[in-house]
């Protein structure tokens, strides 16, 4: 028999009101998993991204270097290096900046230079890598000193020539100028970013002569931050106390993965009811079509024709129950509410590889009770 008139006649004998369960059950099964998938992928994203940690010793001890090797041994740490922070005012012409200088190993600063190059690890005089945001924060000496706001950052740098103007560091309880250079500007700015200059350790211990020249603090990065909490507490381990782990993150990204097991859990669920659902539609379509399936046979139809058709039906029912599922699915974010957002996980945007990837289960759940269904019309 032709495929067209087998594919015609599957579709003329799929009707009762039964067949709408078996659909319904591959529907609910495909929106559950398509929201479970898109959660796993959402949050490998958010665990996927940069992460940088600052970690302090307790008040009164120091960071010495076999803690900074201890430190750089942990699970996670890609790169620690001891920071010397320098409160300094930073001179050029008529403009001016107070910021704090970082006293960082040029090795762990990676972030890409829009201008310049990294500074040497020594020096004569300082060299400064800046960022966006700390340009901005040069502006023009005013006559009136009370008018002048350090703080307040400019809506953009000031057109200096970075590389080549000469600056001056001004450090200390006693003014001391240093000549310095700027040998590097960051890429990239975002609205909130924080003014951030740095130079070399060598270069922070000498603006800090006469003072305490002891680390208070370790810079680490880590591999993402799905591994804040794990490095957190291991430095806790160490006599350590990271500063800025958002331990709210691990709380809600455990939540969520709790939640896309839940929904997992139903769409498999889903799924074998509405595999079981299929098998029982197909045997009372047996049962009651019994007759007109004889008469068929009694025509010229094989056996393996009505296998044939019965696999086609699951196929139908299994991709109609499916495309429903993944249209809920698309259509449902754009209807909650803007106070939903963050806090409902339908809100989440379905990926096309979670889409593809469900439609493939379901359509393959069909097919396979659709064959065993098959396969009993055969041996019958």
């Amino acid at each position: 028999m032709k495929a067209l008139d087998l594919a015609k006649l599957s579709l003329r004998h799929l009707s009762g009101r039964w067949a709408a369960l078996p659909a319904t059950g591959f529907a609910v099964a495909a929106f559950c998993l398509c929201f479970a998938g898109a959660i796993l992928l959402h949050v490998n994203e958010a665990k996927s991204m940069p992460c940088e940690l600052k970690a302090v010793p307790p008040e009164n001890a120091g960071v010495t270097a076999a803690l900074l090797e201890s430190v750089r041994k942990l699970p996670g740490v890609r790169a620690a290096t001891p920071e010397y922070p320098v409160e300094v005012e930073i001179k050029t012409g008529k403009l001016r900046a107070k910021l704090t200088l970082a006293g960082i190993e040029g090795a762990y600063l990676n972030e890409p230079l829009r201008l310049g190059s990294a500074y040497p690890e020594s020096s004569v005089m300082p060299h400064i890598v800046l960022n966006e945001a700390a340009c901005r924060q040069f502006t023009e000496e005013s006559g009136d000193p009370e008018g002048y706001d350090a703080g307040a950052a400019a809506t953009a740098a000031p057109a200096v020539d970075w590389l080549n103007a000469s600056f001056t560091v001004i450090t200390g309880p006693d003014q001391r100028a240093v000549v310095s250079r700027v040998c590097g500007v960051l890429a990239g700015y975002e609205e909130g970013q924080v003014p951030a200059a740095y130079i070399s350790v060598g270069s922070a211990m000498a603006l800090l002569k006469g003072r305490s020249a002891t680390p208070e603090s370790v810079r680490i990065r880590i591999e993402n931050i799905g591994y804040a909490s794990v490095v957190a507490r291991a430095l806790t381990g160490l006599g350590l106390r990271a500063e800025n782990p958002d331990e709210s993150l691990q709380a809600t990204w455990d939540a969520q993965l709790k939640e896309a097991g839940s929904l997992a859990a139903i769409g498999a669920f889903g799924l074998i009811c509405a595999a079981a659902l299929l098998a029982a539609w197909r045997r009372l379509f047996l049962s009651e079509q019994r007759e007109s399936l004889e008469m068929l046979l009694w025509l010229g139809f094989r056996r393996n024709d009505i296998g044939s058709m019965l696999l086609l039906q699951a196929l139908c029912l299994s991709a109609l129950g499916a495309a429903a599922g993944l249209l809920a699915c698309v259509a449902l974010p754009p209807f909650l509410p803007e106070e939903a957002q963050g806090v409902s996980v339908f809100t989440l945007s379905v990926p096309g590889t979670v889409l593809l990837a469900v439609s493939g289960i379901c359509l393959l759940a069909g097919t396979l009770t659709g064959f065993t269904r098959r396969i009993d019309v055969l041996t019958q």
